[in-house]
């Protein structure tokens, strides 16, 4: 019986990390999408003619890449923070 309780438990924690590493991708991809949709909206408005502002939304888009977890692409820096 205590062993069908520890396995039973085991399960439900194992299902517990699945459930918040999916959540946490979902958060992830939403926000990589939002990025880009960022991106589109300053591209088409003309306001990235500007260097400074072209170069940000550059990084924007390597950014949203990293936390795309459809992408396999990882910006080494933001990896050790």
């Amino acid at each position: 019986m205590a062993k069908n309780r520890a396995s039973g438990s085991k399960v439900r924690h194992q299902e517990r990390q699945r459930i918040h590493r999916l959540q946490n991708e979902l958060k992830d991809w939403e926000a990589s999408n939002r990025i880009r949709a960022f991106i589109f909206a300053m591209r088409a408005s003309g306001r990235a003619a500007a260097p400074e502002q072209a170069e940000h939304l550059a990084w924007a888009a390597r950014y949203a890449d990293h936390l795309d977890p459809t992408m396999d692409f990882r910006i080494e820096v933001l990896e050790e923070v």
